[in-house]
């Protein structure tokens, strides 16, 4: 399963859905989630957690992600849609 988060705020019932095997991806807004700070919650959950380099670079984080978020491109976002199902967007 894919998550799409593209809210800055992630609650506890929206991480509770998330499993191991799963991946995350952040989006918009929802890039701040995974600044060092606040992210250490979603890589608990998982270690398959992406953030949306555009979206990261456009709100000057890229020096405040956590080491545990890959940064990926959109072709790589298209890929990460395909490889996984189903896909739940929150």
């Amino acid at each position: 399963m894919l998550h799409i988060v593209n809210q800055s705020v992630v609650t506890a019932s929206q991480i509770a859905l998330i499993r191991a095997s799963d991946a995350v991806l952040l989006i918009e807004d929802g890039v701040y989630c995974g600044v060092a700070t606040a992210c250490e919650t979603l890589l608990q959950r998982t270690q398959n957690c992406y953030a949306l380099l555009p979206d990261v670079a456009a709100r000057g984080l890229s020096q405040k992600m956590h080491e545990g978020i890959q940064l990926i491109s959109y072709a790589d976002f298209v890929d990460l849609s395909l490889a996984h199902s189903p896909v739940i967007s929150w």
